[in-house]
């Protein structure tokens, strides 16, 4: 899913003739997979490559896990550095299926908030 805002001309009337002049803001929408739903896919015996038939829900869990924070870590990357141009990217990933950037930023703050 692709939402834009802060428009000129406003949403609704912009069209061919009358093309976007400005855009202020481009929020992309990423739907990762439960690891119930990973496992699955893999099996598949269409999938490039062949199915893996050894994966498991918490090898996926893991893997998620892992693929939200590499996610987060390379759109984000630079977002609060003025010379890195004039587009800035932030990610946020969401909890479900596993750790995403609510629960890895509070378990952070908990952790911290120690010493």
């Amino acid at each position: 899913s692709l939402l834009i805002g802060d428009v000129e001309p406003p949403n609704g009337e912009y069209n061919f003739d009358n093309p976007l002049k400005r855009v202020g803001a481009i929020q992309n929408l990423y739907f990762l997979n439960i690891p119930s739903k990973i496992v699955d896919r893999v099996k598949n015996c269409n999938r490039p490559g062949g199915p893996i038939e050894d994966l498991t829900e918490e090898d996926a869990k893991e893997i998620l896990r892992q693929f939200k924070l590499k996610f987060e870590d390379d759109w984000s990357r630079d977002w609060d550095d003025e010379d890195s141009g004039n587009v800035q990217f932030v990610a946020f990933a969401d909890d479900t299926g596993a750790e995403g950037t609510t629960q890895r930023v509070l378990n952070e703050v908990t952790l911290s908030s120690g010493q």
